[in-house]
């Protein structure tokens, strides 16, 4: 889905604020709380919709993981 900021660069600054500022989980969790939301992990990537069953709340994430999928939706401008 094509967002209204998706022709606008991200710089290394930009990327470093958003560490920052959301901070990283190296496992996945539910975003709004133990029993709702929406599975993520990282730096809020989405895993899917609907909580995370009890495997992905005890599947690590790695920091290699983390970057790349923080540098491909940073690729998508």
């Amino acid at each position: 889905m094509a967002g209204i900021n998706d022709s606008l660069p991200f710089s290394s600054s930009g990327y470093s604020q958003l560490r920052t500022r959301e901070g990283v989980r190296y496992h996945y969790y539910n975003d709004l709380g133990p029993r709702a939301g929406n599975c993520t992990w990282g730096i809020g990537t989405l895993a899917h919709f609907g909580i995370c069953t009890e495997e992905e709340l005890k599947r690590p994430v790695s920091s290699t993981d983390v970057n790349n999928a923080l540098a491909n939706a940073c690729e998508k401008t």
